[in-house]
């Protein structure tokens, strides 16, 4: 250790440094000069690894590296994988899917970029007749009204519906336009004994279903309810002046009997005074 000299009036005066200030002064520096442990760890990590940033020309494309699932464009972050060679792709619904390879360095950052191209287009079927059913190239699609989704290039469509004539056209599918196919059905002029047996077999399913409604119908149904009553109009009832008659009758004969001579005597005798009226 150096000796330190200071003047001091008349005197001078020799110290020395002391041996717990150049420990404290040793451990300072060697604080400033050793980055953290943080620090340290992230340099050892960016040693490790490197980044791939991804960008997309197309939204919402689903992104696989090295077969994993990692999200769907855009990403706004880097992706930090081992240094080595990865493989990417992307696919997305209507899209030609797209594969690439690519080398993560050590350190370093890849940049990719992702453009898929579409690979279909949006077609609508319609008909003057609902239900109708339609084939892409000989395969069913579904039942008119319809929206699918349909391979770029050239079709043939069919749209059939019993007992009626097939309509059928050319369709060309071009990337970033939509198609509309509205067919028109018209009926059987020339029914093969195919559909004469269908047509007829229909008409007899009608034929029953009304036959059964109709039943069912009369099943249900309540009859009016007479609401006239015995006694209406009864002066003109057979059996009311039946009774008027024997009333009438015994009336008569019972005083007649007695006004004779008692009850010996005949009716023979008695000389009729009365006479009865019947309408």
């Amino acid at each position: 250790m150096l000796d330190q000299r200071q003047d001091i009036g008349d005197y001078v005066l020799m110290t020395r440094p002391s041996f717990s200030y150049l420990v404290a002064s040793l451990v300072a520096f060697t604080f400033i000069m050793t980055p953290p442990a943080d620090a340290r760890r992230r340099r050892r990590t960016r040693a490790r690894v490197g980044y791939v940033s991804i960008e997309s020309l197309t939204d919402k494309a689903r992104v696989y590296i090295d077969g994993k699932y990692i999200g769907k464009t855009p990403f706004e972050k880097k992706l930090k994988f081992r240094p080595g060679k990865h493989k990417l792709k992307a696919t997305k619904p209507g899209f030609m899917s797209s594969e690439m390879p690519f080398t993560i360095r050590r350190g370093r950052t890849t940049n990719l970029t992702i453009d898929l191209l579409p690979s279909s287009g949006f077609v609508k079927f319609d008909c003057n007749i609902e239900g109708a059913e339609v084939y892409l190239d000989g395969k069913l699609l579904g039942n008119t009204p319809l929206i699918k989704d349909i391979p770029l290039g050239e079709h043939v469509v069919t749209i059939t519906k019993e007992t009626y004539n097939d309509f059928t056209t050319q369709l060309v599918v071009t990337t970033g336009k939509k198609a509309f196919i509205n067919g028109k059905l018209t009926p059987y002029n020339d029914l093969t004994p195919e559909a004469l047996a269908i047509k007829r077999e229909k008409q007899e399913k009608e034929r029953q279903a009304a036959e059964a409604k109709t039943r069912l119908e009369e099943s249900v149904h309540v009859q009016p309810v007479d609401e006239a009553h015995w006694y209406d109009d009864w002066y003109e009832k057979w059996w009311f002046w039946t009774a008027v008659g024997v009333v009438v009758v015994t009336s008569v004969a019972v005083p007649v009997a007695t006004s004779s001579g008692g009850p010996q005597a005949g009716l023979n005798d008695h000389e009729g005074k009365y006479t009865i009226s019947l309408p």
